[in-house]
């Protein structure tokens, strides 16, 4: 039988992995995708922008900073 679901360490890889480098925009995509599919919630712009939000919140950089804004602002308009 195949398994559909993310598992919580699987998911944790993923996400470690990619910051380990700077990421691009459909990368944080991704992985806030795949945060939100780990935590069996329906991905929509809500969820998205809380994601997006929390990590700006944690960020330490100017450069996280001004990434996190620019994808707010790309999901927020039309």
């Amino acid at each position: 039988m195949r398994q559909n679901s993310i598992s919580q360490g699987s998911a944790a890889e993923i996400i470690h992995y990619f910051n380990a480098e700077e990421l691009s925009g459909e990368e944080t995509f991704g992985e806030i995708v795949l945060e939100i599919l780990a935590s069996r919630k329906n991905i929509n712009r809500k969820a998205i922008c809380q994601a997006l939000l929390s990590r700006l919140n944690q960020a330490t950089s100017v450069e996280q900073t001004q990434h996190y804004q620019h994808l707010i602002s790309l999901v927020l308009t039309d």
